[in-house]
């Protein structure tokens, strides 16, 4: 007796729907680049129960004819694919089939549609892949898709479907990457009779403000753009400010307008923010990337969310430096004003209409006692006998906040404008005080330094044996990066195959890592092609370096030593945290 046979239609389309409709979310994101895709430039979203009722995508699109709306829900049908080529030059997002079928064959569905040139419209009812009703009617330009009572007939999926909340969240997500991809067309979001987005036409950082940043007044302010153009990839979009990097921020990626999930690209980023943010924090990004569409590979999964692509590798590294070059470039920070001369003018005003009354030329004060030719000590000691007494309950072990210990009044009795006490220097601003955070500070500056400096760095002898055993293929990579481990302060002494002695470490490393396993992971990063090994070697000993010198603090009496402090700071590559991503400036607002 014969086992094989083939399935009917309308079970192999709920087999498939399987895997293109999971929740309503999905029948949002489908239908929403259809509209997109019929150069809609309003498409409106209404959801009931949670998407469980109905979805209503309605579009101002071109529409289709009578015979299009109907084979749009015939399997296989599609308006882009003509031969296996066209896989490979695809533009747009969906247009009326490839996931029409899938949806029809788990819900009841009614298309009303019509094109412009057209007097009458159609209207087509389907419910589990067979058509109930195909008739003219009249209706708007445009297409209107309802979807209702998703998965009637696969109770299974809907029993399995999350609560109302969390069904709506994702329709969200959906609906947001969908329309920051497209901030050419507008966008609204109906929860029941409700409004829940309303997005117009817009920039891409407007699309931004409007999507992420409706209850933030300050949002726009974290973004800072990154543009860059090869004949590999364009590079364009936004990335958060160091200090708005969270364990939950907003982070898209969009290829060729499109929403993908590329863990890989990811990685990018964050290494793009390397000790500028907490090693529990995230940055946030949204980035498009233009490539030749035959370089990537869409159809990898049903959703289009992942993507192959041809220059991985380079992409990578291009990601990273558009990032680095963008931080530094708009580098934003609390600027220290040591004098009010020359920042403040008041323009005169005319009293009660007045026009009679005419300003005075200003006057310039000068101390006429003044000589420049006095003999001055630079290295003359401030007198520091009361202004201690101001800072007390300002200590490091102080479980109250510095806003609470610190006495307002320090900034008017005293008449310096930079006070140090045990870490911490206070600096006198327009707008309040700036606390600076003194071993952070020394942190964030000598890693600079050793960065920006290609010195050799010394090693010294190990006091303990320590041994590297390696596989063919990792004595490959090793023997490619030795030069650049032995610049940094390691040597090795081969004493058998595959098999070295490590001589020297570091003198920085003082036992901080461990030799081997510090090896064996710069080596497993090259295979996975994440890091620049130079840069990465360089990283890890300045860390060590910087981090030694910030632990020995000694107090700053000197006022020119304060002053040289914070104005190198301020120059450096990140003022506002160190280079574990901690805080090093705190504002004071008196």
């Amino acid at each position: 007796m014969d086992v094989v046979k083939l399935l009917p239609d309308s079970v192999a389309n709920q087999i498939a729907a399987g895997e293109v409709v999971q929740r309503p979310a999905s029948v949002v994101k489908e239908l929403m680049e259809n509209s997109v895709d019929a150069g809609a430039t309003l498409v409106k979203v209404i959801i009931r129960a949670a998407g469980r009722q109905s979805i209503r995508v309605i579009d101002n699109g071109c529409g289709m004819s009578e015979s299009d709306a109907r084979l749009a829900f015939e399997k296989h049908a599609t308006s882009k694919i003509r031969c296996a080529e066209d896989l490979f030059e695809i533009h747009t997002m969906g247009f009326r089939g490839e996931a029409l079928p899938s949806i029809a064959a788990v819900a009841q569905v009614e298309v009303l549609t019509r094109r412009a040139g057209d007097r009458l419209g159609v209207a087509i009812n389907i419910e589990g892949s067979e058509v109930k009703r195909q008739e003219s009617a009249e209706c708007e330009v445009g297409t209107v898709f309802t979807v209702s009572n998703l998965f009637y007939n696969t109770p299974v999926k809907r029993k399995f479907l999350k609560s109302d909340e969390t069904e709506i969240k994702n329709i969200i997500q959906e609906f947001q990457r969908v329309a920051l991809a497209h901030r050419n067309v507008s966008f609204m979001l109906y929860n029941g009779d409700d409004i829940a987005i309303n997005v117009s036409e817009e920039s891409f950082k407007q699309r931004i403000i409007q999507l992420f940043g409706r209850n933030r007044k300050t949002f726009g302010q974290d973004l800072i753009p990154i543009e860059t153009d090869t004949t590999i990839v364009k590079i364009e979009g936004f990335v958060g400010r160091p200090e708005s990097a969270g364990k939950s921020v907003p982070q898209y990626f969009l290829v060729n307008n499109r929403y993908i999930a590329h863990p890989y690209f990811r990685r990018a980023v964050i290494q793009a923010y390397e000790r500028m943010i907490a090693s529990d924090a995230v940055p946030m990004f949204f980035i498009n990337l233009t490539v030749d569409p035959s370089t990537i590979d869409v159809n990898i999964h049903p959703t289009k969310t992942e993507v192959k692509f041809e220059n991985e590798r380079e992409i990578y590294s291009m990601i990273v430096v558009a990032i680095r070059n963008a931080l530094g470039k708009f580098n934003i920070s609390p600027s220290l004003e040591f004098s009010n001369e020359g920042n403040d003018f008041e323009i005169p005003v005319f009293h009660n209409g007045n026009t009679s009354s005419v300003p005075s030329m200003p006057k310039v004060n000068f101390d006429q006692s003044y000589n420049p030719f006095k003999t001055v000590d630079v290295h003359e000691k401030p007198d520091t006998r009361n202004w201690e007494s101001m800072f007390e309950g300002l200590h490091r072990q102080s479980s109250a906040p510095i806003e609470q210990t610190l006495d307002i009044k320090v900034k008017n009795e005293l008449g310096e404008s930079i006070w140090y006490k045990n870490r911490w220097l206070c600096v006198a601003l327009h707008s309040g005080l700036a606390v600076i955070d003194v071993p952070r500070a020394l942190y964030r500056i000598e890693y600079d330094n050793i960065i920006s400096s290609d010195c050799r760095l010394h090693g010294q002898g190990v006091i303990f044996e320590e041994i590297l055993e390696f596989s063919d293929e990792d004595e490959c990579i090793f023997t490619e990066i030795s030069e650049d481990l032995r610049e940094v302060g390691f040597s090795f002494e081969q004493f058998a195959p595959r098999m070295y002695r490590v001589i020297e470490e570091p003198v920085l490393n003082a036992g901080r890592i461990d030799a081997v396993d510090f090896i064996n992971q710069m080596i497993a990063g090259m295979k996975c092609g994440e890091i620049d090994i130079h840069r990465e070697l360089r990283l890890q000993m300045a860390d060590r370096m910087a981090l030694r010198v910030s632990q020995n603090v000694k107090p700053i009496f000197d006022k020119i030593e304060r002053e040289e402090l914070i104005a190198k700071l301020f120059s450096s590559s990140n003022p506002n945290n160190d280079p574990a991503g901690r805080q090093i400036v705190k504002m004071i607002e008196l």
